[in-house]
């Protein structure tokens, strides 16, 4: 038996035509026009949940990707703390605003300070430990931050610096600073 009848609706999201819906029939002449609105408002229908099926998975995707990515960093930021964890030199990490953000255990112990004293307290609140070579330091970090476009490329900052406790370091100074924007510093301390 050969289908003699059809009715065709468009499945239209928008402006844009996302499919067909056909219905047939095999009497010739069999569908009238109460049928052919009855399609089309089923065809609407079906267009949307299609639409929405799409988004749906799209949506489901980028998740899936962004979560993907946000797990990639975790690890990455994990292991890169970890990393400065365990290098004999003192790491210091300052934000935008200087307030310090990270301390490792070595930085730590040539500073003589814990990590709980320090943390989210801003860096000119102990500069006083640092002496007179404090000043051309955090000097340096407001210029890097008030203008990231004066640091030139492999431009840092190095200074020997007495401590309170007569401990002679050396310090390395170098700004973060991605697409002219300043996000922080680096602070490099060596016990010589």
């Amino acid at each position: 038996p050969h289908h003699r009848s059809v009715i065709a609706a468009p499945l239209i999201v928008g402006e844009e035509a996302i499919g067909v819906l056909m219905v047939f029939h095999r009497q010739a002449g069999y569908f009238t026009h109460e049928h052919m609105n009855l399609v089309q408002a089923i065809g609407s229908q079906v267009a949307v949940a299609i639409n929405n099926a799409q988004l749906y998975e799209l949506i489901r995707d980028q998740a899936e990707r962004l979560g993907a990515m946000l797990r990639n960093q975790q690890v990455e930021a994990s292991r890169q703390q970890a990393i400065l964890e365990a290098v004999a030199d003192g790491v210091l990490v300052t934000d935008p605003l200087n307030i310090i953000t990270f301390m490792n255990d070595s930085a730590e112990k040539i500073l003589g300070l814990q990590t709980g004293q320090i943390l989210g307290q801003t860096l000119d609140n102990f500069v006083g430990m640092f002496g007179k070579a404090s000043q051309s330091w955090m000097q340096t970090i407001h210029s890097w931050s008030d203008d990231p476009s004066s640091h030139q490329i492999d431009d840092t900052y190095a200074e020997q610096i007495t401590l309170e406790t007569g401990r002679v370091v050396l310090v390395h100074l170098a700004p973060v600073i991605w697409k002219q924007e300043f996000l922080g510093t680096v602070s490099i301390f060596r016990d010589i």
